[in-house]
């Protein structure tokens, strides 16, 4: 029965995931249509410093609410206090931090949102950002007591209202990035409401603070803090670095195109998180196949490299349209952003061996804050010298440094059969593809769709096609006859 609960859970939370983010995208010609490129600046200025802001205020307890409601949940006066001292001192975390960002508003105009208005917009992100991190605790809650179900109806309609509300307030109401910010609080305030009614409603919290359990969280959560700050404020400073250098008008860009981009990233995530627990699986096996993890991981690289060509390729062509023209100029940067997503493929299964051996995920964010700390210190110089391509070459140059201590630190502790010459072939196969196919968009038609030069693109997507069919062709020849008998079982029966 657990192994079903954990299967059926997984596949909810994976179908919520990928749902929101498809819906997601394909709003897209609606913001870019009703949004200037300076407003989707703002937007995405904030809203880095938003993902930043929310595990400072929560002291990175997301991950201490589900490790502890394990251990508390047979005792229900236990659960009902550590979930009221939870929110509480988030709520008053939030409010400590939307009192000291007001005083400091100043510094914070000058060196994080030049040419943004604090008042509205600032301000309105930052009651949004309490609310939000008191939503995401909540989320965690569910979470934690495996309600999966109830936490997808949550979140699709939670993003349903805010894609009403920013309809109404963007195309109807014509406020711009105001309209995104009002229509966030609104949404996230509602959220609070909801989570304290249905809270209540099953008797699961008391608003209290215990000293006690407050401290024991606390040892637990703040120190993954570092973990979980460092990606994000990479992203965070990055696009402040363009803003200070450029304009807002260039983080909406650049935001865009990361969009794109990142794409590429989403498949390799989702697929991962499927392959980790049957990797996990197979570890704890007495004398399993190891040439059986290492075959398919081979298969799942290649698989990447085939969909970073299609994103990279035809990523001109999909933002003419979806976006309006004033965004048209993005797509230059999203072959460079797949290439840095190519490079971090080894990432996905050297960390696998990381997480397995308990000794060893001690040792991640070794890997996670030192490139941050090489991508924030590289974003400040190249991205003077050459704008958004710079902040792109940093992101690249920093991914290499965490692939390379993931990949160093793992093969210490399990090599497993990797050939970590083998992913770095597949990236550069990827990389002379993308580069042959993409010729002519950057030379010839970098502000004009050709039908020729789709079809040369294809052609070229079509021949590494024949190239991957040919490496595995083992593979997929025992896949298909798999399939076959399969087939031939149903017509029997």
């Amino acid at each position: 029965m657990t192994n079903k609960k954990v299967l059926k859970n997984s596949l909810i939370y994976t179908f919520n995931n990928i749902l929101l983010k498809a819906f997601n995208f394909l709003l897209l010609p609606l913001y870019t249509v009703f949004l200037t490129t300076t407003d989707y600046g703002v937007i995405n200025l904030l809203s880095s410093f938003s993902a930043v802001s929310t595990y400072i205020i929560a002291f990175s307890l997301y991950s201490a609410v589900i490790r502890f409601y394990a251990d508390y949940k047979h005792d229900l006066e236990k659960v009902r206090t550590f979930f009221g001292t939870v929110i509480c001192f988030v709520f008053l975390s939030g409010c400590v931090f939307f009192i000291l960002a007001l005083l400091l508003k100043n510094v914070l105009a000058k060196f994080l949102f030049q040419g943004v208005d604090f008042y509205p917009s600032v301000l309105m992100a930052l009651i949004a950002l309490v609310f939000t991190s008191l939503y995401t605790i909540y989320q965690d809650i569910l979470k934690g007591m495996q309600e999966a179900r109830k936490s997808a109806m949550v979140s699709i309609s939670y993003f349903f209202l805010q894609v009403i509300l920013n309809i109404l307030f963007v195309a109807f109401f014509s406020w711009g990035a105001n309209g995104v910010l009002l229509s966030l609080v609104i949404s996230s305030s509602l959220a609070c409401i909801w989570m304290l009614f249905d809270l209540k409603r099953l008797h699961l919290i008391r608003f209290c603070l215990d000293k006690t359990i407050l401290k024991e969280t606390l040892s637990y959560s703040i120190p993954i803090i570092p973990h979980n700050l460092s990606t994000q404020i990479a992203q965070f400073v990055s696009k402040v670095f363009i803003n200070g250098t450029s304009s807002l008008a260039s983080v909406g860009l650049f935001s865009l195109a990361s969009r794109f981009g990142s794409l590429a990233d989403l498949v390799q995530s989702s697929v991962n998180a499927a392959f980790q627990p049957w990797f996990y699986d197979q570890m704890n096996k007495k004398g399993f196949d190891r040439k059986q993890i290492v075959d398919l991981s081979s298969v799942l690289v290649w698989f990447y490299s085939f969909l970073f060509l299609c994103v990279g390729l035809f990523c001109q062509e999909l933002i003419v349209l979806m976006a309006s023209s004033q965004y048209e100029e993005s797509w230059k940067l999203v072959p460079l952003i797949v290439i840095t997503f190519s490079l971090k493929t080894p990432y996905y299964f050297y960390i696998n061996i990381l997480f397995y051996y308990k000794k060893a995920s001690k040792y991640i964010f070794t890997a996670t804050v030192t490139s941050s700390l090489v991508n924030v210190a590289l974003s400040y110089f190249l991205i003077q010298k050459y704008g958004m391509y710079g902040s792109v070459a940093a992101d690249a140059i920093a991914m290499v440094i965490r692939v390379g201590i993931v990949v160093w630190i793992s093969n210490k502790f399990d090599k497993i059969g990797y050939n970590i010459g083998h992913f770095i072939g597949l990236s550069l196969l990827t990389v002379l593809f993308l580069v042959t196919g993409l010729y002519f968009s950057y030379t010839r038609y970098a502000n004009v769709i050709s039908f020729g030069n789709i079809v040369y693109k294809a052609v070229v997507l079509l021949v590494f096609l024949s190239i991957v069919y040919l490496a595995n062709r083992g593979s997929i020849q025992d896949a298909f006859a798999v399939l076959r008998k399969k087939k031939a079982r149903k017509g029997n029966v």
